[in-house]
């Protein structure tokens, strides 16, 4: 995960919580016709759409930023996309813009030599139905963008954010299985904010998205009680260890630190689903 973050931290330690300029990122551009295109890209999002404020996520720290560049550290991670803009050399003047519907996924290249890759979602949650009393599966129409956590038959695609300078922190993680149309969200952390409404709402969404896995049809139950203790556990205050790992840098350093641990934490309760999947269903 760090490696997706990697711009953020040099530039939060360049300019603290200044506002940061947009500025084209080196990448690949995978279109769903097959075509690649490879040069500097930015991307337009969705800023003034009623729906898109509803999906993104950040603080007031910085503003105007891309989300191949920022990521979700102290900066908004707005996932719904309107366009990407491109130009084949950094310093052409010409550009193109291609529109959301066109792109499958694309590829940034970081500045330490890694790549992180940014997939084009529809996906699936849980949700109410008008009466109040059951829970549906609901598709949500609108795309998202997420960068990807995990490979494999089972795919991971998520992010964190810490919100406010720690009053509110979350991780939204979408689970997509190879050759289905749309992933699934088990968890609706900035919506919902009783446990046992989310343990209602994660069964629901778990008994759909592994209905193909015996084991997990068998332990319904139990996998969903276990998710939730795990994300209680996510949002819980840091153990002696990780205080004791914070306190051991410079104090200008310790913030970061912070933002790694929970980064970390927020992501076990699916990983642990992803790794009990895998275990039992996922050759």
């Amino acid at each position: 995960m760090k490696t997706i973050f990697l711009t953020l931290i040099l530039l939060i330690s360049l300019c603290s919580f200044g506002q940061i300029q947009r500025d084209f990122q080196k990448a690949e551009i995978h279109f769903k016709n097959g075509e690649t295109l490879k040069g500097w890209i930015y991307d337009e999002f969705a800023q003034s759409d009623k729906q898109s404020k509803s999906d993104e996520k950040g603080s007031k720290y910085f503003t105007g930023t891309s989300t191949f560049d920022m990521a979700s550290r102290y900066a908004n991670f707005p996932t719904v996309l309107k366009k990407i803009t491109y130009k084949e050399n950094y310093d052409d003047g010409q550009q193109q813009q291609f529109p959301d519907d066109s792109i499958d996924f694309v590829i940034v290249n970081n500045p330490d030599g890694t790549s992180s890759t940014y997939q084009t979602l529809q996906f699936i949650r849980p949700s109410l139905d008008e009466n109040k009393e059951s829970i549906r599966m609901d598709t949500v129409n609108r795309k998202i963008w997420a960068p990807l956590l995990k490979e494999g038959k089972l795919k991971l695609y998520g992010f964190f954010t810490w919100q406010n300078y720690k009053r509110s922190s979350w991780s939204d993680v979408y689970f997509q299985f190879e050759n289905e149309d749309y992933a699934y969200q088990f968890y609706l952390p900035h919506k919902i904010y009783k446990f046992d409404t989310h343990q209602n709402h994660a069964k629901k969404a778990i008994e759909q998205a592994f209905r193909n896995c015996p084991y997990f049809m068998k332990n319904l139950e139990t996998i969903s009680s276990g998710f939730i203790e795990d994300l209680k556990n996510s949002f819980s205050s840091f153990t002696k260890e990780e205080g004791q790992l914070i306190k051991s840098y410079p104090k200008d350093q310790r913030q970061m630190i912070e933002y790694e641990v929970m980064e970390k934490r927020s992501y076990v309760p699916y990983f642990n689903l992803y790794n009990l999947y895998m275990q039992h269903c996922g050759q």
